[in-house]
């Protein structure tokens, strides 16, 4: 057998074997097959805050940041709060009134300053974590109640 066969083979009784071992059950993925969480999209019964807040894992275009979305993420309309200790709006979508984001800012950035180590943290290694630690991590975060 030639070597690229081999490694073919390897790969696919490999493949096979991880699904017969897993009989559906995703908790035994091997750790190397882990699935990656780079983001996640939020909801009040997660943060507090009506409406969706999207977490990510570093990106190189902008420094630490959440996304709040009024409604769907796929309709845009957006406004992006800095992750700190004094969190502010760094970015705005063009769809929005100043009357929304000036409704909702104060939450967010509530929020984000409740939660700015955890979340930093989360920037910086998230893509190390597995689906486990990711669904602890979320579940550790502080909810905005509003009496904060």
């Amino acid at each position: 057998m030639r070597v690229n066969e081999i490694i073919s083979n390897f790969s696919l009784r490999k493949s096979y074997d991880i699904m017969n071992d897993m009989e559906n059950d995703y908790t035994n993925l091997p750790e190397d097959n882990e699935p990656i969480f780079e983001m996640a999209n939020l909801v009040q019964s997660q943060t507090g805050v009506d409406g969706i807040i999207h977490i990510s894992t570093k990106h190189a275009s902008h420094g630490p940041r959440v996304k709040y979305y009024f409604g769907k993420p796929s309709q845009g309309r957006s406004f992006s709060v800095s992750i700190s200790s004094n969190p502010k709006v760094v970015a705005i979508a063009n769809s929005l009134t100043e009357k929304e984001v000036n409704g909702m800012a104060p939450l967010v950035i509530t929020w984000v300053r409740l939660n700015h180590e955890k979340l930093e943290t989360f920037w910086n290694t998230g893509t190390d974590l597995t689906s486990i630690e990711v669904n602890d991590f979320i579940k550790s975060l502080t909810r905005y109640s509003y009496e904060s």
